[in-house]
């Protein structure tokens, strides 16, 4: 089951990705059609469209395990995103080396290795959101 901090974070991230996504398009519409740093914007605006999609699958299954948890009487119906207080960073880090170390034993290219890999990105990703709200005071 995923942590209420994790489902947080991916949800605070994926709104900056998409912060981001907005703000190049629109820069790259007041840049001149044609023009190199045209090019150049709709370039990263479609690497960063496909973040926000990998993005969104990695959503995808902590949603799933969630619902099945409130089926199974696990977990309470009605807590929003909203309501949850993100996880202390030294959580995070701790389960940050956790997915590093089986990542390090997994065999490459095996199920385990790309589980490890999704969550060391999720982690380094809520991390980094955890980091930018204690800077922001």
């Amino acid at each position: 089951m995923p942590e209420r901090g994790e489902l947080r974070a991916t949800a605070d991230q994926m709104l900056e990705i998409l912060d981001e996504l907005r703000a190049m398009e629109v820069n790259k519409r007041s840049t001149p059609i044609g023009s190199a740093e045209f090019v150049e914007l709709a370039r990263a605006a479609s690497r960063h469209g496909r973040l926000a999609f990998r993005w969104t699958d990695l959503q995808l299954q902590p949603a799933e395990e969630a619902a099945a948890r409130v089926a199974r009487g696990e977990a309470a119906p009605d807590i929003r995103i909203s309501d949850v207080t993100p996880r202390p960073m030294d959580q995070i880090l701790a389960l940050w080396r956790e997915a590093q170390i089986r990542l390090e034993i997994a065999q490459p290219g095996s199920p385990e290795a790309s589980a490890a890999a999704d969550e060391i990105e999720r982690l380094r990703d809520e991390y980094q959101v955890s980091h930018e709200e204690l800077v922001r005071g």
